[in-house]
């Protein structure tokens, strides 16, 4: 994780200054009914959300609390894409493409015009890195 750490320190990444605790963190999962990986988990309680030049990550912070983007797009996503249910939305890259994350911190791209889910075969913090380096 401090390779991402390392990165938004060094990088004019923006994140939330209103994060939320832990407790906080245990309600969110249960409103959505995935628990966190730790990689997630790190990234909500130490950033919030993350954005950096034109690509921005959902995030949770303590100003909308359970009304935050990764909150309300996972419920979107569970709601009308069932095949999402175990998953957790981390950004909308546009045309219905979803990168998700699900409790072991592992990344699926789901396209939602093709119905289509794939592995990526990535952890959540080098999903992040390699976006973020890539732009």
């Amino acid at each position: 994780m401090n390779n991402l750490t390392d990165f938004v320190e060094a990088n004019e990444v923006q994140t939330t200054t209103r994060l939320i605790s832990e407790i906080q963190l245990v309600d969110v999962e249960k409103r959505i009914g995935i628990k966190f990986g730790p990689e997630l988990k790190y990234y909500v309680l130490n950033f919030g959300y993350l954005s950096y030049k034109h690509a921005e990550l959902y995030g949770v912070n303590s100003n909308q609390f359970l009304e935050s983007d990764l909150i309300t797009q996972t419920e979107y996503l569970h709601k009308y894409f069932p095949v999402t249910s175990e998953l957790i939305a981390i950004e909308n890259q546009g045309e219905g493409d979803y990168y998700m994350v699900d409790s072991d911190d592992n990344v699926y791209e789901y396209d939602s015009e093709l119905q289509e889910l794939t592995d990526w075969k990535i952890k959540l913090n080098e999903y992040i890195l390699s976006r973020f380096k890539g732009i």
